[in-house]
C-alpha cells in the first residue's frame, strides 16, 4: 500500500469544496500536501490548518487555463518536494445550459479546464513517477462522465473525455507500478453544485469529506491492488 506518512501530494482546485476536503484528509493521513488554486488567501488559510498537523503544505497559486502556469506549477512542486507521489486532479468548473444557448467559448472553456489542463499537468509529472516506478494519479470526474443529462452538453463532454484519458492512462502505467484511480461523485454539497442549481435538497447531498475518504481508501489499497473506479452516490437521493 502507499504509506501516506511522508508521501508528497499535489491537489489542484484545493481552495474549497472537494479539493479542500481531500487536502485536509491527506494531511491527517500524514502526507505533505502542495496546494494549488487561483485564490491565494483561501490556500494560505488551508495551508495553516495542514501545517498545524505537522505536515508541509506549500502554496502555489495558479490558473490552470494557462499552460505557462501549469508548467511553472509542476516545476515548483517538484522543486519543493523533489518528487510527487500523489497527483489529485480535482480542479474543474461547470457551465450548465442547453446546447442552443451554449457559446463556443463556453464549450472550449469546459474542455480546457476539465480535460486539457488535467492532461497537461499529468503529462509533466508522469515521467518522474514512471522513472521511480511509484505514484498514484487520482482523477475527480463526475457521474456526468458516465451519463449525459439535459444542460450538461459541455460539462459531460469534458468529463467523458477525462474518463477516456484516465482509462487509457490506467493501462499505460500499470506495468510501471503507477496507479490511476477515477472517482465519480454524484452531486456533492459544494459551492459549485449550489451555484449551478443542480440540486434542491442540500441535506441529502454527499459531503466533500465523503469523496476525500474514497480517495484515501484508493491510495491506501495494497500495492497489488488498484481501485480503478469508484462511484460515490448519495444513499437517499
Amino acid at each position: 500500500s502507499m504509506e501516506l506518512n511522508g508521501a508528497c501530494a499535489l491537489v489542484t482546485g484545493a481552495s474549497r469544496g472537494i479539493g479542500r476536503a481531500i487536502a485536509l484528509t491527506l494531511g491527517e493521513a500524514g502526507a505533505d500536501v502542495a496546494l494549488t488554486a487561483r485564490n491565494e488567501s483561501e490556500l494560505k488559510e488551508l495551508a495553516g490548518r495542514i501545517q498545524g498537523m505537522g505536515r508541509r503544505a506549500p502554496v502555489f497559486p495558479a490558473d490552470l487555463l494557462r499552460p505557462g502556469d501549469v508548467r511553472a506549477l509542476a516545476e515548483a512542486v517538484e522543486g519543493e518536494f523533489s518528487r510527487v507521489d500523489i497527483l489529485i486532479n480535482n480542479a474543474g468548473a461547470v457551465i450548465l445550459r442547453p446546447t442552443v444557448e451554449l457559446s463556443e467559448k463556453e464549450f472550449e472553456e469546459m474542455i480546457e479546464l476539465n480535460l486539457t489542463s488535467v492532461f497537461r499537468l499529468t503529462r509533466l509529472l508522469l515521467p518522474g513517477m514512471l522513472q521511480r516506478r511509484c505514484g498514484h494519479i487520482v482523477m475527480i470526474a463526475s457521474t456526468a462522465a458516465l451519463r449525459g443529462f439535459a444542460g450538461g452538453a459541455a460539462y459531460a463532454a469534458a468529463k467523458f473525455g477525462l474518463n477516456g484519458f484516465a482509462q487509457s492512462l490506467f493501462y499505460e502505467t500499470r506495468s510501471s507500478n503507477v496507479r490511476v484511480t477515477t472517482i465519480y461523485p454524484s452531486s456533492v454539497n459544494t459551492d459549485m453544485t449550489r451555484q449551478s442549481r443542480l440540486v434542491e435538497h442540500e441535506e441529502r447531498l454527499i459531503q466533500p469529506v465523503d469523496i476525500a475518504r474514497a480517495v484515501v481508501a484508493a491510495l491506501q489499497a495494497d500495492d497489488r491492488a488498484t481501485l480503478k473506479e469508484i462511484e460515490v452516490w448519495g444513499t437517499n437521493p
